[in-house]
């Protein structure tokens, strides 16, 4: 733990990804259901950073990925829009940018209204000035709210976002998946105090999966984890019977 003095924040180290994606109410439910919500947060993160790319290349580089009957209601929606897709998209990402900071720096009354009805109106209009097409709306919202799923990262996954959403209009789905392989190299690479920012998938240490994407109750994991260094490698010697969790 790092603290400073005159600051009211507290940091923790080693920083690894997979904290990003585990929350401390996941301790007071289920293992099952916590297993469950951690899964949803990871694909989740994945939706919010590639789902704009995989919209663009799908249209402008590989049509027949998308079924015959959603193709023709996409191009129809397109038809009266002035702009061409990458940047009707681009717009749109900077457009609900805008207005979730705007919801962050202004009052938490003003700011919740805004960044909720907002985003609606301007997303209503637009579609009915013919300014942008309805499909559209609906990628770059999802992704969206898709990120409040994992609001620990949501900077980082903003630029992500924009990031793949490059790679894919320049180079269509092999961009995508150029750039997506890059970031997992990237992500395997860092370290945090020394920790591999990605443990314990990579290095590997399947005793540690018990509380990764997935949570098995308490009395599986008296063991402290092996990706991170420490002195006492027994967590927890006895448990009462209390069930599962």
């Amino acid at each position: 733990m790092i603290i400073v003095n005159g600051d009211s924040v507290s940091l923790f180290v080693p920083s690894l990804f997979l904290e990003n994606i585990k929350s401390i109410e996941d301790y007071s439910s289920r293992p099952y259901y916590s297993s469950f919500i951690r899964m949803l947060r990871f694909v989740s993160f994945v939706i919010s950073i590639s789902l704009p790319g995989i919209y663009i290349a799908a249209i402008n580089f590989h049509k027949v990925m998308i079924p015959s009957d959603m193709i023709v209601p996409i191009i129809q929606a397109r038809e009266t829009v002035p702009f061409p897709l990458a940047m009707e998209i681009a717009m749109m990402i900077l457009m609900f940018e805008v207005v979730r900071e705007a919801g962050v720096r202004l009052p938490q009354q003003i700011g919740s209204a805004l960044s909720i009805v907002g985003a609606l109106i301007l997303g209503q209009v637009s579609v009915s000035a013919g300014l942008v097409g309805a499909p559209t709306i609906i990628v770059v919202s999802i992704s969206y709210i898709a990120a409040f799923v994992i609001t620990p990262i949501a900077d980082v996954t903003a630029l992500l976002r924009i990031g793949l959403f490059i790679a894919s209009s320049l180079f269509g789905g092999y961009g995508l998946i150029v750039a997506m392989l890059g970031l997992l190299t990237h992500m395997i690479s860092l370290t945090s105090f020394g920790i591999p920012f990605m443990a314990p998938f990579a290095p590997f240490y399947f005793q540690d999966w018990k509380d990764s994407l997935i949570r098995l109750p308490l009395r599986w994991k008296k063991q402290r984890p092996k990706s991170i260094p420490n002195q006492r490698k027994t967590r927890i010697r006895s448990l009462p019977k209390t069930g599962d969790k």
